[in-house]
């Protein structure tokens, strides 16, 4: 993984089952990580066995999202013909799923009809997000 987070970083990530009381889209975002143009939230963490929970977001669609338990120490050793997954170093663990919908929505309203409507854009986006 590049940037892999310490200890002491994971730590900070409240334990399962600590944000239940929260609707999904409050619930803060303590971690970002991303393969290719894939992206994993995590929301809470196992400091036992490395699960996590949150959400799976491919392409940066948040219609197509996925809740649930994540295989942490699996994406951390996930290598596909020389990528990896990689942590956002300058995530706010503050954002919440409806901050970052709003983001993207707002970024789709100003490129719809434009053929830069694409993952380029997107990255752009990202990267001005974190």
């Amino acid at each position: 993984m590049i940037h892999e987070p310490t200890p002491e970083e994971l730590a900070r990530i409240p334990k399962l089952g600590a944000t239940g009381h929260l609707p999904r889209s409050e619930k803060a975002i303590a971690m970002n990580l991303t393969f290719l143009s894939s992206q994993w939230h995590l929301i809470e963490y196992s400091h036992v066995d490395g699960t996590a929970f949150g959400f799976y977001m491919p392409e940066y669609a948040v219609d197509k999202i996925k809740w649930g338990y994540i295989d942490y120490g699996a994406l951390r050793d996930l290598h596909i013909d020389g990528y990896e997954v990689e942590r956002n170093v300058n995530w706010d663990a503050r954002n919440t799923l409806s901050d970052i919908s709003a983001m993207i929505n707002s970024v789709d309203r100003l490129l719809i009809g434009s053929s830069l409507r694409c993952t380029y854009v997107r990255n752009m986006m990202r990267s001005s997000v974190n």
